[in-house]
């Protein structure tokens, strides 16, 4: 009885009157961690090698498991020549529209079987009601590698290779993070302006949670928890918290009662702007507030755009949960079809001194509505 998951490969197929392609004296190649893939599509296909395997040229084939010998094979997913220096341990399988199901992928030198997988299941690719045109990046890209073939990868020699990121700002510094962490540091930054760290952006506000008074509820904000995971990497990197080179955050006070308030353009007898807490405290500061040319667009404008973002505190509570399935329905919604003045001039036909009213002339999209305001 088999006890391991792992692929074997070395085997005997036992049976009254069973014929069977020639198998190997003892274990020489081992397929890992593909049980099922799909048609029309690339899957990685990890290789191991046995102590008796002997080096030389090697092609893999799918077929049936039966196979009897090299040239019944449905077709042909990768050959390879293996060295004591050059052994790849990763295959690329571009798997064809009619691959057949429960098959096995074969292992062949010099027409000698050095491995075979286990059955594969093999599912059909999800359809899309309707095709991306062919001049996306992502098709071309894909017709481009069906037609080079290239379908052996050594690890070690991937990771030998020089790569070159171009700019040292912080999306250069970050892309070096990871290589890192995999053990890829033969990469080098090409920086014109003798500056690493990229400019200077000003203090950065990252929100941590958000609390609604009328439930006493505070709700952490996820996607901003792995900027705090980055600085800890970082700091744990650059010698801890203390170092000179530490990554620390203070508290960002977004408001208090001393904070200047909009007064409509009120000011005080020394010329300052009033305070959240004066006005609060005497409401008669305030002049009254102005209205839009055309009233009643102005008010069908705002119950409008007030329905399409629909912020309620349970779309907040989602959104501070999972920031992307809060993108994905931003989407769906339309809010990055239209920005507000957008939406209400086109959408709604209103002019252009009631569309100023109300939003001004920014062409930021509404989704912006979401993020900024949780």
């Amino acid at each position: 009885m088999f006890t391991s998951r792992a692929t074997w490969l070395s085997f005997l197929l036992l049976g009254r009157g069973t014929l069977s392609s020639p198998t190997p004296t003892q274990d020489s190649i081992f397929f890992h961690g593909l049980h099922e893939v799909s048609s029309e599509s690339v899957h990685n296909v990890h290789l191991t090698y046995g102590h008796g395997f002997r080096h030389g040229h090697i092609c893999v084939v799918y077929g049936d498991c039966a196979l009897k010998s090299l040239g019944q094979y449905h077709h042909e997913v990768a050959c390879l020549s293996t060295g004591p220096e050059s052994t790849s341990d990763r295959l690329v399988w571009i798997v064809p529209e009619d691959v057949i199901q429960h098959g096995c992928l074969h292992a062949y030198s010099d027409g000698i079987l050095l491995g075979r997988s286990e059955p594969i299941s093999v599912s059909r690719p999800l359809r899309k009601r309707q095709s991306p045109p062919r001049n996306r990046r992502l098709g071309w890209a894909l017709v481009r590698r069906c037609e080079n073939r290239t379908s052996t990868v050594s690890a070690k020699v991937a990771k030998s290779k020089k790569i070159a990121i171009i700019g040292g700002g912080m999306s250069g510094l970050m892309t070096s993070l990871p290589l890192t962490s995999v053990v890829m540091t033969n990469w080098h930054i090409v920086e014109s302006a003798q500056l690493v760290g990229g400019q200077e952006m000003g203090p950065m506000r990252f929100p941590v949670s958000v609390k609604y008074p009328e439930t006493n509820e505070t709700l952490d904000l996820q996607d901003h928890k792995m900027v705090f995971q980055l600085a800890d990497v970082l700091n744990e990197m650059n010698g801890g918290n203390t170092s000179n080179m530490a990554a620390n955050f203070i508290l960002w006070v977004q408001s208090n009662p001393n904070s200047p308030a909009n007064s409509r353009g009120y000011r005080l007898p020394n010329g300052r702007n009033p305070s959240r807490a004066q006005l609060a405290a005497n409401t008669s500061l305030l002049p009254p507030s102005p209205n839009a040319s055309d009233t009643v667009g102005g008010k069908l404008g705002e119950d409008f755009v007030d329905r399409l973002v629909g912020l309620t505190p349970e779309r907040v509570r989602n959104i501070s949960a999972n920031i992307f399935s809060a993108h994905r329905e931003a989407i769906d919604r339309g809010l990055f079809h239209w920005s507000e003045a957008g939406c209400l001039k086109y959408q709604l036909g209103l002019d252009a001194d009631t569309v100023d009213f109300l939003a001004g002339s920014g062409v930021s999209p509404m989704w912006d509505e979401w993020y900024d305001n949780v």
